[in-house]
């Protein structure tokens, strides 16, 4: 009997892992075929050109590339993660305390030891500012140096600054990701965005930006993580080290949090991860700590979990100013 001319049902399946295999080492071949040699230039891409970045590359991008261009050495300099780059609004600690105040904050995938090679990278160029301002949110602090290694971002970046040797290794692009996302139904980053907006937002705003992507449904908000991981608290130590090395002065911060998930057991939990910071302050013998220690406040003052609306921003940065003009 001749062969069926019918198409099994295994086809469309081989179909489209043939298609992503091909769409894979495509992005392969175009990595393999634009070798970076760090440091990269001023004004150079960290990712590959041609394409659409999500809103997490473009934040590195920028923010590092004012790293770079600033003109002037501000007096109080914010770094940390999106808690800080959302929440924190330079204009506003500049208006309230005088002092010329400028952010550089990121995103939670480099890990705090990331961000504390972010303040060595600006220190290596500029004289030290002030005071330092450090915030860091819950993922930020509880996740392990494995994990955010595993997205990807922190080695990247540490290549891309010159402080790694060997090629960079550029991320994949935007609708690779968007197509992995599709089939398994995941959500790994945000949808790509208008990188020059976003540069141009970043320069005008002094380092600040909006959330792109505030929650409509607060049950699928992911909920509070108290704690601080080992590498986490390595990570602080290294940023508080290198603040007292070079003279500056560091306000360690925990953003508020939304009164929809207060409670006597979140409460517990973020008593004990404020003893354990005030711990590694006493150790190192260096930095404050922003009190309140992580509040709950009203919800409409968030768009995420640890991202502020602008009007939670501005309280926020009044806040965080009012405790940077105590402390002069």
């Amino acid at each position: 009997m001749p062969p069926s001319s019918s198409i099994s049902s295994s086809d469309p399946a081989r179909a489209w892992a043939l298609a992503l295999g091909a769409v894979v080492l495509v992005e392969a071949l175009v990595a393999a075929a634009v070798p970076v040699t760090p440091p990269i230039e001023q004004g150079q891409r960290l990712y590959l050109a041609g394409r659409t970045p999500t809103f997490d590359e473009s934040v590195l991008q920028w923010q590092l590339d004012r790293l770079w261009r600033m003109d002037a050495a501000p007096e109080a300099l914010v770094i940390g993660d999106s808690s800080a780059l959302i929440g924190l609004i330079p204009s506003v600690i500049e208006e309230r305390t005088g002092l010329p105040t400028q952010s550089l904050a990121t995103i939670a995938h480099l890990g705090v030891h990331g961000q504390a090679e972010v303040l060595e990278a600006y220190l290596e160029r500029r004289p030290p500012p002030r005071v330092v301002v450090a915030q860091f949110g819950d993922w930020s602090l509880v996740t392990s140096d494995a994990d955010a290694d595993h997205i990807g971002m922190y080695a990247g970046v540490r290549t891309w600054l010159g402080r790694d040797d060997g090629p960079v290794t550029l991320w994949p692009s935007h609708r690779l990701r968007a197509a992995a996302r599709r089939m398994v139904g995941g959500a790994w980053y945000q949808p790509g965005t208008d990188d020059e907006a976003i540069r141009a937002h970043l320069h005008a705003h002094q380092g600040h930006v909006r959330d792109p992507t505030p929650t409509d449904d607060w049950a699928t908000v992911e909920r509070p993580r108290p704690g601080v991981h080992p590498d986490a608290a390595e990570g602080l130590v290294r940023l508080l080290n290198v603040a007292r090395e070079a003279g500056a002065a560091l306000l360690l911060v925990h953003p508020p949090l939304p009164a929809v998930f207060d409670s006597p057991e979140a409460r517990a939990g973020y008593a004990d991860t404020e003893a354990r910071v005030r711990t590694l302050l006493s150790r190192i013998g260096h930095g404050q700590l922003m009190t309140p220690f992580a509040p709950f406040w009203p919800t409409a003052a968030f768009s995420s979990l640890d991202h502020l609306t602008g009007a939670g921003a501005r309280r926020h940065s009044e806040a965080v100013a009012a405790r940077l003009g105590a402390q002069q």
